[in-house]
């Protein structure tokens, strides 16, 4: 309805300002650009918003304005040869196209006419001050400011609507909301209008420049065909739709025919089934596993297609999360096969979810001068990429600068021992110098520490291992109904992790399962799915949160999810009476309270329970040493769940797999947008705009400023500049009922502005609370600029986030640096990406002690936990850890050849330096095949020298799986290292020894020699390939 009753800009400029790109067309590249800038589109690295293009070489990168994915344009010469679409995540094409056309990428003109209208069309509508007014002042000098949409209609001479755009025979289909729809809008323009229209500043437009009326917008569309929908009618014009429930189909890879359900329903369907895919990968996936299980689809193009052909099954690409059952037709979607609203959306999820070891090892984002570890050498810098000749043929080299001007040269196919370092202030921190002790040291004084460690975490698992626990029964038909009542639909990781808690309830050992996931990501629905079944089965939940706050809110929750079931729900904190709490020591001993949400005090011995099962810990790094010491006796008796929105790599995950199970929210929930975060001057028309602009649309605002003695003196001056705010203070210095009763106003929107300290970081969840404001941001840390931040942006609306600074010149470089980054990581799940070195070190010390942070910060985080994760290994099979072993030797590889990415083929350094990385760190062929389809996808076809290095990183990956070392190779012969004998099979290889000995030979143990002559690269890797896959351990051996 909004749509129709918005005025729009005239067709005559959309169609002027609209052009188009065809396959085969003679491109002017240089007439193009400017046609690209002139419509406002900017030129960039690497696409990933509309608006943007990209050039290299001979691909062309644009996000059109109107179309849903960006294009990639393939040149030959000066024509076009492919159009493709491509997903910004992963940069791969996913359909071809003949013709895009490119609308302008704004709706009004900024060049001097567009300008000169709206300067004369402003002074006819506003008699004020101009100098006064930013936006007229942005205009006249060609910037668009964010909201100048407001003023669309000064552009131009006369406005058009949607109905202007639409061909006469649209047909127009309504619902019984729409007049509903309508009336809603026109109040909320006219309360705006009326509350905003004497700002001098930012004077307002009458809403009929802006609107239809929804009497005019029924004249208009009264001029097109119409249907109405409607649940009931009487009218003699009315057609029923027949449509029919689909049974159950969904794919269960439990059984041992995963698609049973959906065999049946074709072979009982009379009508033909169309499935219907979300891309051409997920096409070829349904297609590859129905075929597996002998289903057949035959590929159509198009519904009208598959209303030609009708075959009994068949599959095609469309954008539909709704199935249709007819009489004469059945179309079925992925939501139906696998349960899953878009298995593709999901997919996309997934990948925006960045894995923060992958930065750690990928060196994304590094720069010139940044700290880098070197598994021999140790700490050093970053110098950037250089190009070396080495036997008269190209290497890129990774340069890394040591103490005393020493500097080492990396090859790009060896980056897998470089890792980005992660441990303390980088500016302040001291190199190594090459061919020092001091590296060694560090490394053999951390695995001495890492061995204490890996050791107790054993022992803690052993102990578990040997405890039994009550063993819940399968969840029934009460807990099915309880998911259904959940609000909002689960995402896939929330589904995963909520079997993974309830599977573990049903085991026979006592559960220690850390949930990790990003603020608002739905942590707690986990939580209460697990209390709910444990209470079901008569036994009792205690959920601990660090501050009175928190357990005040999670009452709150945990009273609203349970309020339709007779379950008994109360909290323990300092602001209960003494006889409220005798009441609850009673409850809790007699069992007649089922849940208990509280601080510490929950730990005392004095509480007794009836049958305590569950124990739910949220934030357990927030705790101290005595109560983490309880915490961890009470773990070895009952089942223990613990929350936390702290980032923990996926290393970190691997070490510790056999000692705690992990689950990792990453996903962010559906619809959830991420947060705009702004970093400004402290500015009070700043502030006032953006309370304004919140409390326009019924929302609510926090305005954090982190000093008690001036809190109340910031709050007076926000009221004078907001008189229509109802504002709250709320501080920790506060008397604790005065607290909560502050804390209670504005989670009951009864106060609308709440002026507080960090209090509010610990978990306070206020869905309708959308912007915050921090108030000398640069005086908080990084965790905590992003734990205040995740206090907004939990609903469906866009969330914003201003970050008020003094003048540049008074804030330190790494306050500086801190704002920088929290700025630019506003996408969902940040928290996995952001700060490495305040986030990820309180991650490790949460799990593995304080004490262990000055050993990180001697050899990295990343290594640390290569360490652990060893030793750890070690220890399991029995062996004592070797401390003068040598972590993860590199196998190089060096063919003599140009291995290398050439600046032609990918001209950003930094990109290159990463694609170099993931190369290096890929542990398998399907990575490898991955990544070599993204390479052409996104560049173009190999040039020599990166075919070249995609099959040295096969080659290095198969001798390092076989337990060899170097390999060197030229054209006439070279030699192998042998390190790990019981990885290949080393009676093979001394046959061929015996057999082929003019060709191969031992020098001592350890090296091969291998004499031959080969025509070119292509049969030396030939040859070599051969020669490994002679050396692999036949399945049946490795069995045994």
């Amino acid at each position: 309805m909004r749509a129709l009753m918005q005025r729009l800009c005239p067709r005559d400029f959309v169609q002027s300002s609209t052009f188009s790109f065809s396959v085969n067309e003679k491109l002017d590249m240089n007439a193009r650009r400017l046609a690209l800038d002139t419509a406002g589109y900017r030129n960039v690295t690497t696409v990933y918003e509309r608006g943007e293009y990209a050039i290299r070489g001979a691909i062309v990168d644009v996000f059109p304005v109107g179309v849903g994915q960006p294009l990639r344009i393939e040149l030959f010469d000066d024509e076009i040869a492919t159009l493709r679409f491509f997903d910004t995540e992963t940069q791969l094409t996913t359909e071809r196209v003949d013709k895009v056309d490119f609308l302008p990428t704004k709706e009004f003109p900024l060049d001097e006419n567009g300008i000169a209208t709206f300067r004369n069309n402003w002074h006819r509508e506003f008699s004020g001050d101009v100098r006064e007014c930013r936006d007229y002042q942005d205009v006249s000098d060609g910037v668009a400011p964010d909201g100048i949409e407001c003023y669309l209609p000064l552009f131009f001479s006369q406005m058009e609507t949607l109905f202007d755009y639409l061909p006469s025979d649209s047909v127009f289909v309504l619902d019984d909301q729409t007049d509903q729809s309508g009336e809603l809008l026109t109040s909320e323009v006219d309360s705006r209008f009326e509350n905003l229209r004497y700002d001098f500043r930012r004077p307002l437009l009458n809403p009929s420049k802006l609107y239809l009326s929804r009497d005019e917008v029924r004249n208009r569309w009264n001029e097109f065909p119409r249907i109405q929908w409607a649940l009931e009618t009487s009218s003699p014009h009315s057609i029923g739709m027949h449509s029919v429930e689909l049974p159950e189909i969904t794919t269960n890879h439990r059984l041992q025919d995963p698609v049973e359900a959906f065999r049946k329903f074709i072979e009982r369907s009379t009508a033909p089934v169309l499935v219907v895919a979300e891309t051409l990968g997920r096409r070829e996936f349904i297609s590859e596993l129905l075929q597996h299980h002998e289903i057949e689809l035959t590929v159509v193009e198009s519904f009208a297609d598959f209303h030609v052909v009708r075959p009994s099954c068949a599959i095609t690409v469309a954008t539909m999360d709704r199935p249709c059952a007819k009489h004469d037709f059945v179309v079925v979607t992925e939501m139906e096969l696998f349960q899953s609203h878009s298995v593709a959306i999901t997919a996309k999820r997934r990948k925006n979810a960045v894995d923060p070891d992958l930065i750690l090892r990928n060196l994304t984002e590094i720069q010139v001068g940044d700290p880098v570890v070197h598994l021999e050498h140790g700490v050093g810098r970053y110098g950037g990429l250089e190009i070396l000749k080495t036997a008269g043929y190209p290497v890129e080299c990774m340069m890394i600068e040591y103490a005393d001007s020493g500097r080492i040269y990396v090859p790009a196919a060896s980056l897998d021992i470089v890792s980005r370092y992660v441990g303390g202030d980088d500016e302040k921190l001291p190199l190594h110098s090459l061919g020092g002790k001091s590296w060694q040291r560090a490394k053999r004084k951390a695995l001495e520490k890492i061995s204490d460690v890996a050791a107790e975490l054993l022992q803690m698992y052993a102990l578990r291992e040997v405890q039994d626990a009550y063993q819940y029964p399968a969840p029934d038909s009460d807990y099915l109904t309880f998911c259904e009542q959940c609000p909002f639909q689960l995402t896939d990781d929330q589904a995963t992790t909520t079997e993974s808690v309830i599977d573990d309830l049903r085991s026979n050992r006592p559960m220690d399962r850390l949930v990790c996931g990003d603020v608002g990501f739905g942590k707690t629905e986990v939580a209460m799915r697990a209390a709910f079944h444990v209470v079901q089965s008569g036994k009792q939940v205690v959920v601990l949160v660090p501050t009175t706050l928190l357990a005040s809110q999670h009452f709150e929750t945990f009273s609203d999810r349970f309020a339709a079931w007779p379950i008994k729900v109360d909290y323990l904190s300092r602001l209960r009476t003494p006889k409220e709490r005798q009441e609850i020591f009673i409850k809790l001993k007699s069992g007649a309270l089922d849940i208990v949400i509280g601080t510490h005090q929950l730990l005392s011995p004095a509480i007794q329970l009836r049958a305590l099962g569950l124990l739910v810990i949220d934030e357990e790094h927030r705790f101290g040493v005595q109560q983490k010491e309880k915490i961890k006796q009470l773990s070895l008796t009952v089942d223990l769940l613990t929350l936390t929105a702290t980032p923990i790599p996926r290393t970190l995950n691997m070490a510790l797999e056999n000692v705690r199970q992990m689950s990792v929210i990453a996903t962010p929930p559906a619809k959830r947008l991420s947060i705009k975060t702004f970093c400004v001057e402290h500015n009070e028309s700043v502030i006032c705009d953006a309370i304004n602009r919140e409390l326009d649309r019924g929302g609510q605002v926090y305005y954090v400023h982190n000093r008690v003695d001036t809190i109340q003196e910031t709050a007076e001056r926000l009221q004078g500049l907001n008189p229509r705010a109802r504002i709250g203070v709320a501080h920790g210095e506060m008397p604790k009922r005065e607290l909560e009763s502050v804390m209670s106003d504005f989670y009951h929107r009864d106060r609308n502005l709440l002026v507080c300290t960090t209090i509010v970081e610990s978990g306070i969840d206020v869905p309708n609370a959308n912007t915050i404001i921090l108030d000398r941001a640069d005086r908080l840390g990084l965790a905590q600029l992003h734990q205040l931040r995740g206090r907004v942006g939990r609903a469906q609306k866009q969330a914003y986030a201003y970050l008020l600074t003094p003048p540049q010149g008074v804030m330190t470089s790494s306050a500086e640096k801190r704002l920088d980054a929290i700025q630019a990581a506003d996408e969902l799940g940040a928290g996995f990406t952001l700060a490495m070195h305040d986030l990820e070190i309180r991650g490790a010390g949460e799990l593995l002690g304080s004490e262990q942070s000055g050993v990180i910060e001697g050899i990295g985080y990343s290594l640390y936990l290569e360490m652990l994760n060893e030793t750890i290994v070690a220890l399991e099979k029995g062996e004592v850890p070797n401390l003068d072993k040598k972590l993860n030797s590199a196998t190089g590889v060096d063919f003599h050849v140009p291995a290398l990415i050439p600046s032609s083929y990918v001209p950003d350094v930094g990109l290159r330096l990463i694609l170099y990385k993931r190369l290096a760190n890929a542990t398998s062929n399907l990575e490898l095949d991955r990544l070599q389809v993204e390479f052409i996808d996104r560049f173009g076809r190999f040039p020599i020298e990166v075919n070249n290095l995609f099959r040295i990183s096969r080659i290095k990956l198969k001798a390092d799986q076989l337990g060899l070392g170097s390999v060197k190779f030229s054209l006439s012969g070279g030699q192998i290292e042998l390190i790990d004998y019981e990885k290949f099979n080393s009676a093979k290889l001394i046959q061929l020894v015996q057999r082929q000995s003019d060709t191969f030979s031992f020098r001592g143990e350890n090296f091969l020699t291998v004499q031959t002559q080969t025509e070119n690269a292509d049969a030396s890797f030939t040859f070599i390939e051969s020669f490994l896959r002679e050396l692999e351990v036949p399945e049946t051996e490795k069995a045994a």
